[in-house]
């Protein structure tokens, strides 16, 4: 599958209403910012706030959403068009875990940083 520019940057903590406060220590800020660097930030799909996949579909919504659970806990897809995804989140830092959510997230593919990507060669 070859991709044009991807039209949104990969996920900060914020983009999924993770307030990291001034006084947070700086060994939780940086992990929280380089374990969602690994996804797209989510986008919305207009007049129904589900979230939308990269091939316009929605990913979430009851009856609608074409999330597709994977073999391995929290991993899937999209249902439309494959597109890696994960539902169930645990940043874990050296003391151990940090943050349990759920939020289906689209894998961000490497070198994702708003410059035209394709098939490796």
């Amino acid at each position: 599958m070859t991709l044009a520019t991807l039209p949104r940057p990969v996920c900060a903590p914020g983009d999924i209403g993770i307030e990291i406060t001034d006084d947070a220590p700086d060994a939780l800020r940086a992990t929280l910012t380089e374990y969602f660097a690994q996804f797209l930030r989510p986008e919305r799909m207009p007049r129904s706030n589900r979230v939308m996949c990269v091939c316009g579909e929605p990913l979430t919504g009851m009856l609608i959403g074409t999330f597709r659970w994977g073999l391995a806990h929290g991993e899937g897809c999209c249902g439309a068009c494959g597109w890696p995804a994960r539902a169930y989140h645990r940043p874990i830092d050296a003391d151990g875990e940090i943050l349990s959510l759920s939020a289906v997230l689209l894998y961000a593919p490497r070198g994702c940083d708003g410059v035209e990507v394709g098939d490796d060669e």
